[in-house]
């Protein structure tokens, strides 16, 4: 069993507060989602399950009839005894007969409740159910006859209206749809967290060159940070070049570092063909090898890059240059000329040999014979060449080009793969027996703990206006040419 196959990136507390915080940004919007979808659903289903209730009542004094007492405590007597004995004469059959010859067709269970009003000689009656007007017609037709019903229990009574029903107009209960939607969003909010906070826990991937270097020997070339533009109005978005005047001077400066790394390598091995790969698509492979390339051009050096990733080529679109009629596909079929193939770029020391579509088939000319011939023709012309290679992690056309290069320069993204599985894409690459010069740790942003521990100390974020690497406009443009060793 390989030695990477069971490593895990050791975990600190600083290291977990950032997984969290770059999960959230990431993942901003699961827990909002979830929020709006339970939050729809719960209102729905509040919606759906309401059955609205209508309620009316009425006050009224209660006297006796019989002589046996003439003071106020015989009414209030009265008045308690008609409340005790109020569902027992409700549920009477005489009653129930009375109030539905009353409505007739229109009659249906109400429920009816007596309450007295403290020690007086008022009581109260309500009706409620689910038709505003059966409900009011119900009251009135039990007052009408209550007395009759009640005086064969408590003695003889009259009700005298104190203040009179009316038609109710709007439910006495409420739907609790908005309760319900709040509970139904505090539920999807929670549950969007949980898996932010269970995926930012699982994530296990790079967030330094520590968590490279406790693995492995691999030297870190020079670490890139991640990039980005100020948005502008009808303005499109630059591509990632050292020529573009809008990168910024940090940003160069990292690839003059790795240039400069790197070059001694190439001297001390008289390496001429570098292979640029990645463990996995989207880490910046590409425009790694694009600036590498342009940074050795930049000191002199003829640099020729070709883009050998014929499944997926991709350099034409980051350099935004045209796709141009003779390819490498066309060179590697004997159709088109190496000379012919190389186009110029910029005014600049580096020609680019692109490819203009994907082919189904790359492996068999990626590990041919004219490929072969191309590099060796390729390193009597020019100083140096850089090959743009398919990911690792997905193909085998990787290591069948390094075999054909002088040194590999490995990409690593921050942030964005498994430690495990990147260490595996590394072993994969070092299975071709030529040697990893180093790897460059591309898109590297600041600890969320860093960053906060920056404002709070300086009231300051980044480096300036443009990304995190300063305003261009203090740097001046980044010259070429200076050191001019080939035409």
């Amino acid at each position: 069993m390989s030695d990477y196959e069971n490593t895990e990136q050791t975990v600190n507390l600083k290291t977990i507060i950032d997984f969290i915080w770059k999960s959230l940004l990431k993942f901003w919007w699961f827990p909002l989602e979830l929020a709006l979808i339970f939050g729809a659903f719960y209102w729905v289903r509040a919606h759906k399950s309401f059955h609205a209730v209508y309620q009316t009542s009425a006050i009224y004094m209660v006297e006796s009839k019989t002589d046996a007492y003439s003071s106020v405590y015989r009414n209030a007597t009265t008045t308690a005894q008609v409340v005790n004995s109020f569902s027992y004469i409700l549920n009477s059959t005489s009653l129930k007969s009375l109030v539905q010859e009353d409505l007739g067709e229109n009659y249906e269970p109400v429920n009816v409740s007596a309450s007295s009003l403290g020690s007086t000689n008022m009581m109260t009656l309500t009706a409620s159910g689910s038709d505003p007007v059966v409900v009011y017609q119900t009251l009135n037709s039990m007052v009408k006859h209550f007395p009759e019903a009640a005086e064969r229990i408590v003695g003889a009574v009259s009700f005298k209206v104190v203040d009179v029903p009316m038609i109710p107009d709007e439910p006495s209960n409420s739907s609790g749809e908005m309760a319900q939607a709040k509970k139904g969003g505090l539920l999807g909010g929670i549950l969007g967290l949980a898996f932010i906070l269970a995926y930012a826990l699982t994530r296990n991937t790079i967030l330094s060159t520590d968590a490279v270097a406790r693995r492995t020997s691999l030297e870190c070339l020079g670490q890139v940070e991640q990039i980005r533009f100020k948005k502008r109005e009808k303005a499109e978005t630059p591509p990632i070049l050292l020529t573009e005047e809008r990168m910024s001077y940090g940003f160069k400066e990292s690839y003059r570092s790795i240039r400069t790394r790197l070059l001694n390598y190439c001297e001390e091995r008289h390496a001429h063909v570098i292979l640029v790969s990645s463990t996995f698509p989207g880490e910046g492979k590409t425009t790694s090898a694009v600036n590498l390339a342009l940074s050795i051009a930049d000191s002199g050096y003829s640099v020729a890059l070709v883009d050998c990733d014929l499944r997926k080529p991709s350099v034409y679109q980051t350099m935004g240059i045209e796709r141009g009629k003779n390819d490498l596909l066309e060179v590697l079929n004997g159709t088109a000329s190496v000379e012919k193939a190389l186009q110029r770029f910029q005014t600049t020391h580096l020609k680019v040999i692109a490819a203009n579509q994907g082919i189904e088939d790359a492996a068999e000319l990626v590990d041919s014979r004219a490929m072969a011939d191309l590099l060796t023709e390729l390193r009597q012309k020019m100083d140096f060449v850089i090959l743009d290679s398919p990911p690792v992690d997905l193909l085998t056309d990787a290591v069948a080009l390094a075999n054909l290069a002088d040194g590999v320069v490995f990409v690593i993204r921050h942030n964005y793969g498994k430690l495990s599985s990147v260490l595996r894409g590394v072993e994969t690459m070092y299975e071709s027996g030529k040697p990893i010069f180093g790897y460059i740790f591309n898109g590297v942003e600041h600890s969320f703990v860093d960053t906060v521990y920056r404002y709070g100390s300086t009231g300051s974020y980044g480096y300036g206006k443009y990304g995190k690497y300063g305003k261009y406009g203090k740097y001046g443009s980044y010259g070429y040419g200076s050191k001019n060793k080939a035409e």
